[in-house]
């Protein structure tokens, strides 16, 4: 356990500009040389949050961390200290190297980047790991589907899907064959006279991400009617969805009943069944339902009080959310199909309407 403190230097309400870290964990401070701020942090280092009063990064440090079986690695680190207009403070700790390889697979070369996202210590091998491919012959455009970006994705690489592990400290990585069965994911008209559909986006299970439509463009699947997935139970990360001139995007539902799903203990629904040699139409049949994340239906507002109308637009079978709806067949642009809402008493007298963006 390590601890810290920030120091303005110059005075009270002039910005600070020293970090004491305790490296060697004695409880005191005074033997610590003082982390200065840096004039010229590194691009990328400052996020320029217009809510931000003051940004300052520090001079960068290693931290040594214990990974099991004797097995200790150390890394740099760059303090970066957060200070919102309301007050809110945020000191991050943030991993300043990745690692960097080359892999060919399925017939083609990548670069392949490791690195840490939100936390810092663990090793590198977790799921969760910043994962990057990539591919030479579009070095601008690295996958960049829903779910690509971390260890635990599953990618479809020539014609087999791979999955990806490394060591612990990240120094070597490895690809598997995925040797499972596969089924067949499809996007239909249900009962609707369309013969233009299509789907692109990705899909993710309880341990994995995949893409789903046709092949790579720029990082992204192109539009496809079908494609085939590697057998599992799955919900959608971001799909969208063409239906004719109409584009609609979905993810999974995380609403509840005024409330986030987070807050409210509720499982995810994988509801999207992906069999051996069968097809799953994904047709939007099921019929769908409006629930509010605000308020909740207990609520009770105080005379004068604001009221906040947060609406969500859903499949309740499946629990995914519809995000966006759109006409592509306006011109010059696509126009968005928000609704507009109408609130009413009881007796039917009018209070507000407006429109509700989806999502």
């Amino acid at each position: 356990m390590y601890h810290f403190a920030l120091d303005e230097s110059a005075g009270t309400g002039n910005g600070y500009d020293s970090l004491y870290f305790d490296h060697n964990c004695d409880l005191d401070l005074t033997n610590d040389t003082p982390l200065t701020s840096l004039q010229n942090p590194p691009k990328g280092a400052l996020l320029g949050y217009p809510s931000t009063e003051q940004e300052v990064c520090f001079e960068s440090f290693e931290v040594t961390f214990d990974f099991g079986s004797a097995d200790k690695h150390a890394i740099e680190i760059m303090p970066r200290l957060i200070i919102s207009k309301g007050g809110r403070s945020e000191l991050c700790f943030i991993a300043t190297k990745v690692r960097k390889g080359q892999i060919d697979i399925g017939g083609a070369r990548y670069d392949a980047l490791l690195g840490y996202t939100y936390s810092v210590g663990k090793p590198i091998d977790q799921a969760g790991t910043a994962f990057y491919l990539i591919p030479k012959s579009e070095p601008r455009y690295p996958l960049r589907w829903w779910g690509a970006d971390r260890l635990n994705s599953t990618h479809a690489i020539g014609d087999k899907y791979y999955r990806f592990a490394t060591t612990p400290v990240g120094d070597k990585l490895f690809a598997s064959p995925y040797d499972g069965t596969l089924g067949i994911f499809e996007v239909g008209a249900g009962k609707r006279d369309l013969k233009d559909v299509s789907i692109q986006g990705s899909l993710r299970s309880e341990d994995t991400a995949v893409a789903v439509g046709g092949e790579m463009e720029r990082g992204w699947p192109k539009p496809a009617k079908s494609c085939q997935l590697p057998v599992g139970d799955y919900l959608p990360a971001i799909v969208t969805v063409t239906f004719g001139r109409l584009s609609i995007t979905v993810s999974n539902n995380y609403h509840a009943d005024g409330q986030g799903r987070r807050s409210s203990n509720l499982p995810l629904i994988y509801g999207i069944k992906i069999r051996e040699d069968k097809s799953y139409v994904f047709d939007f049949s099921n019929k769908p339902d409006v629930i509010f994340a605000t308020p909740a239906k207990d609520d009770r507002v105080k005379l004068g009080q604001e009221l906040m109308v947060k609406a969500v637009l859903i499949d309740p079978e499946l629990d995914i959310m519809i995000r966006r709806l759109y006409d592509t067949g306006q011109k010059p642009r696509r126009v968005s199909l928000d609704p507009k809402v109408v609130i009413t008493r009881a007796d039917g007298e009018k209070v507000a309407e407006g429109v509700m963006p989806f999502g």
